[in-house]
């Protein structure tokens, strides 16, 4: 664990841990209240570590202490849940699996219920080709590549999951101000952020209301984005760039820019041609300019995409980031596929279509449930009406 001032959450962390594990590895990055008693009251292993706006380098550092045969990677907000015996659990795992993946869940504050956020890679062998990499929101790399699929086990959510409090207490817009975005900007003096760090500040700026600077920030992604647009050439750290992508095209979508839209949306077709994300917002676009049959062709290739599980492989970031499920994808599909079709006056296909939609199997929020509750209203009216 790296911690700094955690008083207030290290012994519900430690709780959840310290029957399970052979060893516990504390790296406090200048805590000034009673962390490192508590860590030591459970009988950690403490480690001082001066900060230098580099969590890869933290984590790193706190690895190369670790003697078991796996490490469980944990933040001081976060406690784990066992249904089952994890060392057994472990034994039972494939020698070419790298990492497990765990599941978290938000805690709402004051309550019982939780959000489901995603899987994480909290479980991996002690190698010394395993390393991470990244300023903040790290990742772990084999090697120094990204970890493939197949050396990925995801653990049975029942079994094993974490519960994360981080926004219990409402300290996540606190921890915005104070912690991340003056941490991004002293690393944006010294050198040009990642296309990545680019995006979390602009994200930090815009949670906290600092919508101007969020802007300039994705003013200045777009700039850099130009010449490679232009040229066609793919930027070679091409990973979070996806991202931007969809982000640039949703807010020009929703800002009804066509002209900053089309600008990038045909380079982001031939970039990301298996982006569900991508493709759904092409078909949402020509739909909403009169094109129904091309915007159903391109919701078929998202729709084919998520059956025939062919989406890009190296997009697992954008997923993440947006929190939004292949189910939905799909859903989001067929739906708008139902609307081409009533406005195709083809309504046969329009039920089909929108009974799919209702019959994807999708986690609710509130927002993705008008999708479902606008299918039905329309399924009722075209039944009730032809």
């Amino acid at each position: 664990m790296i911690v700094k001032n955690e008083s207030k959450n290290l012994a519900r962390c430690l709780d959840s841990v310290h029957s399970i594990v052979d060893e516990i590895i504390i790296v406090d990055t200048g805590s000034e209240d009673n962390t490192k008693e508590i860590a030591l009251s459970y009988g950690a292993n403490v480690y001082e570590y001066e900060w230098c706006d580099d969590f890869a380098s933290a984590r790193n550092f706190a690895i190369s202490y670790a003697r078991g045969e796996w490490i469980l990677s944990l933040d001081a907000d976060e406690e784990i849940n066992l249904t089952t015996d994890l060392s057994i659990y472990l034994k039972s795992l494939s020698l070419s699996i790298l990492c497990n993946m765990i599941y978290r869940y938000q805690v709402i504050s004051d309550s019982d219920k939780f959000i489901e956020e995603g899987y994480y890679f909290r479980l991996f062998r002690r190698d010394q080709n395993l390393s991470f990499k990244g300023r903040l929101h790290e990742q772990l790399f084999y090697k120094n590549r990204p970890i493939f699929e197949q050396e990925i086990n995801h653990s049975i959510k029942e079994q094993i999951f974490i519960k994360h409090y981080g926004d219990a207490d409402g300290n996540s817009l606190r921890k915005c101000r104070e912690f991340y975005i003056p941490m991004l900007e002293r690393i944006a003096s010294k050198e040009p952020l990642s296309w990545m760090l680019m995006y979390y500040l602009y994200g930090y700026y815009r949670d906290v209301g600092e919508i101007e600077k969020s802007l300039q920030c994705s003013e200045q992604v777009i700039e850099r984005l130009i010449p490679y647009i232009i040229s066609g050439q793919k930027p070679l750290d091409f990973v979070f760039v996806p991202t931007w992508l969809i982000t640039l095209c949703q807010t020009y979508f929703n800002n009804e820019d066509l002209e900053s839209l089309f600008a990038i949306l045909p380079r982001s077709l031939q970039w990301c041609d298996r982006s569900p994300h991508i493709l759904n917002l092409a078909g949402r676009t020509l739909s909403s300019l009169g094109f129904h049959l091309g915007a159903i062709a391109y919701l078929q290739v998202s729709l084919d995409c998520y059956i025939h599980k062919t989406y890009n492989s190296n997009l697992s970031c954008q997923f993440e980031t947006f929190s939004t499920s292949f189910d939905f994808l799909a859903a989001e599909a067929f739906y708008l596929q139902g609307c081409c079709y009533i406005a195709l006056n083809k309504l046969d296909e329009a039920v089909i279509s929108l009974e799919q939609c209702l019959l994807t199997n999708c986690e609710f929020s509130d927002a993705r449930e008008k999708i479902f509750n606008d299918a039905r209203e329309k399924i009722f009216l075209i039944k009730k009406n032809y």
